[in-house]
Order: structure tokens, then C-alpha cells, then sequence
């Protein structure tokens, strides 16, 4: 799912992370100076088996309670300390295991050079429930858009869907996709829609800024008075609907120009007819 978006950023690990992430609060690493029992997960996509991975039992059970559920129990897979594991890229189990060993976000090539490369490892760490991958993912990301031009750090609308697909309506991810929102357009030239779900939330978000800054206001300026409603555009609101007229008359040089006399014309009127006889045919 997760393919670059710009191969020419390299991401490293920014400032932003190693404050978030305080040594002395992290959890310490399992050691593997003794010998560790082994896991198999296998990876399936449409009754196929696609990749196996061995992993350390100790490690996969420290980080993931889904995993410890699993494997340290009388289930199928505690017995056989094996599991199948369905709809999962191998990529992204890819990235997830490097960070079970590493504590970092890296790929097989050692960087993650997308925010669509961080999405995937953020929703499989929510269904492994690994709150710490969640976070790092999204410090990263938060990264990654700043780099970006401020008229494209949103998501793309392919990815906006993937996200509301596969969250539920109140994750700090679909927060974070509207807390992050800029002025643009909801939906493309040749259709493409984004999700009805996250327009909805755009609309109420937008909303409950406009309370807030309005009870803001009134707080701090009070009035005995009864406000009343602002009646149409200021004039800078306006001026945005404007036509550029600096383009207008760019394609027409010879024009008309007021003076106190009347109005007087510009350049050679003569010549200016022929022209818009040849246009004419």
C-alpha cells in the first residue's frame, strides 16, 4: 500500500523525536545475551502464505499485547507458537519489526522517505496495540509534511480514505488528519471524492472554531448591547472573488483611458480595427 510519495526526501531522525521520547521513559530493550525461544508468523494474502518470519518470543510479547495474548496462552497459536497472520503487506510487518529491535522507523533501506510510508506501520500498531510505534509514526509524519510546500502537506485523498477505513470515529489519527487541515479544495477536477465522513468532520471542526473564537470575543469585549449579525462580505473578503484586472488589460494594450476631456483612446485605432477584423476571420 505504502509507496513514496517525493524519493527525494530523506527523512532523519529529527530533534522533535528525542524529545518526545525521554530515554529514561522508554522501556528497556529484552536482552538477548541467552539463548530466546522463537516465534513463527506467517504472513497470508488470499489463502497464500506470502513471507515467514522467526522472531524472538520475549521481544514481540514486551511490546504488543496482542501478540503476548496469543502466544502466551492455551489458544492454537500458544501450543504451536505459531500464527497466520491475515491482510498484513510485508513491508509494513517489515518496518514493524525493525522497530520491535531498533526502537526507530526504518525501512530495509535504513529511512522512510514518505508520510504515506508511516501511515500503514501507525494502523498495524494500532492492531497490535503498540501505542509507542503509533506515536513515534506520527512524530515522524508531523516531520515529513513540515518539509513539504505549505499548499501540499495534506495526505493525499487516496490516503485519507485508507486512514478513515481503517479507524474508528474517534482516533487520534482522523484528529490529527483534521487539527492539520489547510484551505483547499474537498474534491479533485476528475471526481475523486474525499471521504464523506472526513468532509463531516471538516464542516464540524470548522464550526467549533467559529464558537470558540466568538465566545473568545465576547468574553473579552462585552457588550450590552444586542450584537447583530454582519451583513455580507467586507471588502477584502470580497476582493478574493475579484477578476485580476492587471490580466485584462495585459491582452488589450490599446485601450481607453479617462481624462478630464472625455474619455480618449490609447495607441492606434485604425490598426486596432484591423486586428479585430483578422480575429473576426
Amino acid at each position: 500500500m505504502a509507496k513514496d510519495l517525493d524519493p527525494s526526501v530523506t527523512i532523519i531522525e529529527s530533534s522533535l523525536l528525542s524529545k518526545f521520547f525521554n530515554q529514561k521513559d522508554q522501556q528497556k530493550t529484552p536482552s538477548l545475551e541467552l539463548p530466546q525461544p522463537l516465534v513463527t508468523v506467517h504472513l497470508m494474502w488470499l489463502g497464500v502464505e506470502t513471507r515467514t518470519y522467526l522472531i524472538h518470543k520475549n521481544i514481540i510479547c514486551k511490546y504488543s499485547p496482542f501478540f503476548e495474548a496469543a502466544f502466551i496462552s492455551n489458544f492454537k497459536e500458544g501450543e504451536t507458537q505459531r500464527m497466520e497472520l491475515w491482510g498484513t503487506f510485508g513491508d509494513t510487518f517489515g518496518i514493524f519489526l525493525n522497530w520491535l529491535y531498533k526502537q526507530k522507523i526504518v525501512d530495509e533501506n535504513g529511512w522512510v522517505t514518505s508520510a504515506e510510508a508511516l501511515i500503514d506501520p501507525w494502523l498495524l500498531a494500532q492492531r497490535f496495540l503498540v501505542p509507542q510505534l503509533q506515536n513515534q509514526a506520527l512524530t515522524l509524519l508531523e516531520n515529513i509534511r513540515g518539509l513539504k510546500k505549505e499548499n501540499n502537506r495534506r495526505l493525499p485523498p487516496l490516503m485519507l480514505k485508507w486512514i478513515y477505513n481503517n479507524t474508528s470515529e474517534d482516533s487520534v489519527l482522523r484528529q490529527y488528519v483534521i487539527a492539520t487541515w489547510h484551505d483547499g479544495v474537498i474534491a479533485e477536477k476528475d471526481g475523486f471524492l474525499h471521504p464523506r465522513l472526513l468532509l463531516l468532520d471538516i464542516v464540524n471542526s470548522n464550526y467549533s472554531k467559529m464558537r470558540l473564537a466568538e465566545l473568545q470575543w465576547n468574553q473579552q469585549y462585552p457588550s450590552t448591547q444586542p450584537q447583530k449579525e454582519p451583513v455580507g462580505l467586507s471588502i477584502d473578503e470580497l476582493k478574493k472573488f475579484y477578476v485580476d484586472e492587471t490580466i485584462v488589460r495585459a491582452k488589450h494594450p490599446n485601450r481607453r483611458k479617462d481624462n478630464a476631456d472625455g474619455l480618449e483612446y490609447e495607441g492606434n485605432e485604425e490598426e486596432d480595427m484591423n486586428e479585430d477584423e483578422d480575429t473576426e476571420h
